[in-house]
């Protein structure tokens, strides 16, 4: 079987509950589950950050994600 295009292409773009469900997948053994989601919560929000380099911080195991 062969796809013209790729989930994720332009042309098959994923859902916001897929892309989640992906991120969410590859920070497991990575992240904790809580750390995970707030981290998910910050990129679904970055428009409205004042400061992105917080979003940067909060990839960093360990470090404590601020509020989205």
């Amino acid at each position: 079987f062969r796809s013209e295009h790729a989930v994720g292409s332009l042309a098959r773009p994923m859902s916001d509950d897929a892309l989640a469900a992906k991120f969410l997948g590859l920070t497991d053994g990575v992240l904790p589950t809580d750390h995970a989601e707030r981290l998910l919560q910050l990129c679904w929000n970055i428009e409205g950050m004042p400061n992105a380099g917080a979003l940067a911080l909060a990839t960093v195991p360990g470090c404590r994600p601020v509020s989205a």
